[in-house]
């Protein structure tokens, strides 16, 4: 198996973080992870962005926000 490099470890982030990636994946990325702390900073960032998304899209906005968002879209639509 090859070394795993930054670009590679970066496009498998979605896949290890939804535990999507077989075991010699998993192995090749944990291993570029132990010397690479960009990569490491970069998937903390991920998981924590992709955290913060969940929740605010879990949310239901109060009627008067739905509202006024609906008006704005009409609008830009020319509708």
């Amino acid at each position: 198996m090859s070394e795993m490099n930054c670009r590679c470890a970066v496009e498998s982030f979605i896949d290890y973080a939804e535990a999507e990636l077989g075991t010699e994946q998993v192995v090749a990325l944990q291993r570029h992870l132990a010397k690479c702390p960009r990569c490491v900073e970069f998937l903390e960032a991920y998981r924590a962005t992709s955290g913060i998304v969940q929740r605010a899209l879990s949310l239901e906005p109060a009627p008067e926000v739905r509202d006024r968002l609906r008006t704005r879209v009409l609008n830009a639509l020319g509708l």
